[in-house]
């Protein structure tokens, strides 16, 4: 993971006020990119468990103060959108070289 390019991204959501896009869209809370950055460790060592090499994810701005966490290469993609609510992260995942996609939630403790 590269960690300078994180906290760039990180940062630049955490600079966005409230209507930063003129549509009504909430600002981005630190307790959101704190909570994506604990599902981000999780998945890298899930993914470094099952030997995937997905590269590197880019944090970005979901819908509703929401981060998504996306990792995409030639073989494979995968989506987590971590809510800024008390809610499960959702994810959903497409193995291109297989033929097959995935979706679901997942909730881990605090």
């Amino acid at each position: 993971m590269d960690k300078k390019r994180l906290k760039r991204q990180i940062e630049y959501m955490l600079s966005l006020e409230d209507d930063f896009d003129g549509e009504g869209s909430p600002g981005y809370k630190k307790e959101t990119t704190d909570k994506a950055k604990r599902y981000l460790v999780y998945m890298e060592k899930e993914l470094e468990r099952k030997k995937l090499d997905m590269g590197e994810p880019n944090f970005l701005m979901g819908p509703d103060g929401s981060v998504d966490i996306h990792w995409k290469n030639k073989k494979y993609e995968l989506l987590f959108n971590v809510p800024a609510e008390d809610k499960p992260a959702t994810y959903w995942g497409d193995n291109y070289h297989k033929g097959w996609e995935m979706e679901g939630e997942i909730l881990l403790e605090k």
